[in-house]
């Protein structure tokens, strides 16, 4: 008996074990797909996981959930992206499905079901990570919905800047949370909430630790914006000026007034160019994207924009570089337009300057001096970034003895 009974405890063991593989090694097979630009053959290997009897429902929303991001992200496809989500939520209603389908909905300007979602991660998360990423989902919809309104819900902006105040409090400087603070505070006209997130997000703890390249923008902000209500023009032209010059353009545009006409064409340059750059990315990564038609249409918007500032392009023959050389002085532009390690295909860096610092090193025996550049608040910062969703980044870039940094990453 007991070899009889040690026998089936065996054959148990190596049952589970040869379940288990299987389907490590088509996940890895997705993964390894996907990473070598293979949609279609990282898909057909999800698939395969969603029919197999092997697997968890676990693993099973997770397919359905992979499946629903990338039908998304690189196909705009909304209803088969709903679809899987509907079939990731049957298998496993976790936080992490609640705040994709919270995404796509708002994706897809359905602000009232993407709030219902982020809601729905909220109360169902498990852990602190969990329930801050589905208050950051639910905040970054509340402003989408309110950005654009005649009159901001009041109940729902509230609710997302105690969300977004509760994140910073468990983690202080979270980027994200403070970047969406500043425009809830926008929306709320609430000057003590936009400094909150201001400094967060530049980790300013006090006046001795803003760095020299940002402090006209901290002197400016920090005396007008704790009693600032946005009923005062001269004080909004202020606040929209120290806003741009801190590059957070999106927030600028929404204080500016209309005499200020060169942060509103600047900010709409951004928005446009976003979405040409993603719309060129999504076709990038369905291998049907037409290099030259982008870079034409990129450099069209480029010269619109020298146009409507009132700005010469020279004489010589315009390129992506000469337009950074003339934007960054103003705006503080910054980037390059280079080819795709992954595809021999154009991508784009287009970020801010947010700091400047200079340093002697003294290596080998040689002394010199490097210039280090922090760029932020990217519009784009290539496509390995986008495809990957940051899993892969572009951390800098170097000409000469200046070092760009890419910082925030968001």
């Amino acid at each position: 008996m007991k070899k009889v009974a040690l026998s089936i405890i065996l054959l148990l063991i190596s049952a589970r074990i040869s379940i288990a593989v299987p389907i490590n090694l088509l996940w890895d097979k997705a993964e390894q797909a996907f990473f070598n630009y293979d949609l279609s053959g990282s898909a057909a290997a999800i698939r395969e996981i969603i029919h197999s009897p092997q697997t968890t429902q676990e693993d099973r929303a997770k397919a359905f959930r992979t499946l629903a991001k990338r039908d998304w992200q690189f196909f705009n496809d909304y209803t088969l992206a709903k679809k899987h989500m509907d079939s990731a939520l049957s298998a496993t209603a976790t936080p992490e499905n609640y705040i994709l389908l919270s995404d796509i909905e708002a994706g897809a300007t359905h602000y009232s079901a993407s709030l219902i979602a982020a809601e729905k991660a909220l109360s169902s998360a498990r852990s602190s990570a969990e329930w801050q990423s589905a208050a950051l989902c639910y905040a970054h919809t509340a402003f989408l919905q309110n950005s654009t309104a005649p009159k901001p819900h009041t109940a729902t902006v509230d609710k997302a800047a105690r969300l977004l105040q509760s994140v910073l409090e468990q983690m202080p400087g979270h980027p994200e949370a403070a970047r969406q603070l500043i425009g809830i505070g926008i929306l709320k006209k609430d000057g003590a909430l936009i400094l909150s997130g201001w400094n967060a997000y530049f980790h300013f703890s006090g006046p001795q630790t803003v760095w020299t390249y940002q402090q006209a923008n901290a002197d400016t902000l920090s005396s007008i914006l704790p009693q600032w209500t946005g009923r005062n023009s001269s004080q909004n032209v202020q606040v929209a000026r120290a806003l741009a010059g801190s590059r957070f353009y999106e927030y600028a545009a929404m204080v500016a007034t209309p005499a200020q006409q060169d942060i509103l064409h600047y900010a709409a340059f951004l928005r446009q160019t976003g979405k040409q750059i993603t719309h060129y990315y999504q076709q990038l990564a369905r291998k049907q994207a037409n290099d030259s038609l982008f870079e034409k249409q990129l450099l069209q918007s480029c010269t619109k924009l020298l146009q409507q500032l009132h700005l010469s392009a020279g004489t010589q023959a315009f390129t992506y570089d000469a337009f950074l050389e003339i934007m960054a002085p103003r705006f503080g532009t910054s980037g390059f337009l280079g080819v795709s390690s992954g595809f021999s295909s154009k991508e784009i860096c287009l970020g801010h300057i947010v700091n400047i610092t200079h340093k002697e090193v003294l290596q080998y025996g040689y002394k010199g001096a490097l210039t280090f550049i922090e760029v932020d608040l990217m519009t784009s910062n290539g496509f390995t970034g986008w495809f990957t969703d940051g899993k892969s980044r572009n951390g800098g870039w170097s000409v000469n003895d200046t070092i760009y940094q890419v910082e925030k990453l968001i």
